[in-house]
């Protein structure tokens, strides 16, 4: 899990710290909205036995930046990605 943290971090501009079965936010309070948000969200794939990959993290953390107003959705030819 260092690695998506790192992608997080870096991404955000904040640091992650593991605490036990924690993980500890430190960073500007809109960045660690989103980062909070993308990590239940990664949390919520693993309860259900599903695998993380690096692109479940980017994908969580956009999802996270579009739910809470911090990102413009996607637009494609067909309409809102």
């Amino acid at each position: 899990m260092a690695l998506e943290h790192a992608r997080i971090e870096q991404r955000l501009g904040l640091s992650l710290v593991p605490r036990s079965n924690r993980v500890a936010i430190l960073g500007e309070a809109y960045a660690a909205d989103v980062a909070r948000a993308g990590l239940e969200d990664l949390y919520q794939r693993l309860k259900s036995g599903l695998e993380v990959t690096a692109a479940d993290v980017d994908g969580a953390v956009r999802m996270a930046e579009v739910i809470l107003g911090w990102r413009d959705p996607v637009r494609t030819v067909r309409g809102l990605a």
